[in-house]
């Protein structure tokens, strides 16, 4: 038996940064030590890095990311041992940024896939007893908007769907809100904390790929079905926050559907969406997020997050089962992820009332009904 797990957007922003500092150095451990035996029975487990890596130059802003080398340890420890690079934050530091996080991975032999070398295909393949795997990453964007580094595939090449080199597409028509989103990020929301005006999702309602990069998408997994491998393709796309997947997003569904991906787990929303599991779809959301960030919207409940386990025997896939995260506030370190099981039977009784009204709500956007809290939850194969 194989056991592949699958978690989602592994966040560090300048809050946890903050928290995670001890003197000259950091740790983020503690953060993740109600995980540390989580993932022990798995084979594999996959997430994707949704910051860059590096030795300085440190997050300072709300949305470009740098994570000190000591976050890939932390993540090593609770068993993490594949990461996709393909996501809008990969040149938040440049080129140079590359370099460090790719480096910085090697050095603790954790394979990442989503970005193509000289000598390698940007594609994690796998060669297990009972299944041979590959997981490919692609990201709609790179903070272009913000960071105004351009796409150069002399050294390295991106796994993207579109030109990234773009103002962010977004469905306004009025003079002052083209303006307006034209200011950093940042800006705009000490502008929105003045005037007190609420953040709403971000809907991916504008289709925007571009065929040579689907045909190139198309060739490689042609061939990896032609070996015969399980195929799990894990984009970056879609709106944030957003309960139901945009136009954009379900477009590029049908397209990896149609070119024989046999699962299709999206990471960016940070949250789970509704999805339907019965045909391999997910949206899984974010193992960590900050939970006194500026730009998150509470009332989606991006705190929970899904972990998906795939058991392979005999060259088969046997079943498919689903686990839930929660990140909570926690008074010692900031801030804590749980398997939400262990969590919930931890609670008194009218705090269990609470945390079951929540957990409803995110179980019924993958199951599309109720159930009580369980472990692990079996799914369609």
């Amino acid at each position: 038996m194989t056991k592949i797990t699958v978690i989602g957007d592994i966040v560090c922003d300048k809050k946890m940064l903050k928290k995670a500092k001890n003197g000259n150095s950091y740790n983020f451990d503690e953060m993740l030590s109600p995980l540390k035996d989580y993932f022990k029975s798995s084979d594999l487990v996959v997430a994707n890095l949704d910051t860059t890596i590096g030795n300085d130059n440190y997050t300072k802003s709300t949305f470009s990311f740098c994570t000190p080398s000591s976050f890939l340890d932390s993540l090593k420890n609770i068993g993490i041992s594949c990461i996709s690079l393909a996501n809008n934050h990969v040149l938040d530091r440049g080129y140079e940024g590359i370099d460090t996080t790719i480096n910085e991975l090697n050095k603790r032999d954790i394979k990442y896939f989503g970005i193509e070398t000289n000598n390698y295909d940007g594609i994690a393949n796998y060669d297990f007893n009972d299944i041979k795997l590959s997981v490919l990453g692609y990201t709609d964007a790179t903070n272009y908007h913000m960071n105004k580094v351009k796409i150069d595939n002399t050294k390295y090449k991106i796994n993207i769907l579109r030109d990234t080199n773009f103002f962010i597409h977004r469905d306004i028509n009025n003079f002052f809100d083209k303006c307006y989103f034209k200011l950093s990020s940042d800006t705009r929301l000490k502008i929105e904390k003045i005037f007190n005006k609420k953040l709403t999702p971000i809907i991916d309602n504008n289709v925007s790929f571009e065929e040579k990069y689907l045909n190139d998408i198309k060739n490689k997994v042609s061939k990896l079905k032609e070996d015969n491998r399980y195929v799990i393709m894990y984009p970056h796309i879609g709106g944030q926050y957003n309960i139901f997947p945009g136009k954009n997003t379900k477009k590029l569904i049908e397209f990896f559907k149609d070119i024989k991906c046999d699962e299709v787990i999206i990471t960016h929303p940070h949250i789970i969406q509704n999805m339907n599991y019965e045909e391999n779809i997910y949206s899984i959301g974010g193992l960590i997020i900050s939970p006194t960030s500026d730009f998150v919207i509470w009332d989606t409940l991006p705190q929970y997050s899904l972990v998906l386990n795939y058991y392979f025997n005999n060259n088969k896939l046997e079943n498919i089962t689903c686990s839930f995260l929660i990140c909570v506030k926690d008074k010692d370190t900031y801030l804590k992820v749980y398997p939400f099981y262990d969590f919930y039977n931890k609670l008194n009784e009218s705090d269990k009332e609470k945390y079951k009204k929540q957990f409803d709500i995110v179980f019924n956007r993958v199951f599309n009904y109720t159930d009580i809290i369980k472990e692990e939850y079996k799914m369609r194969v």
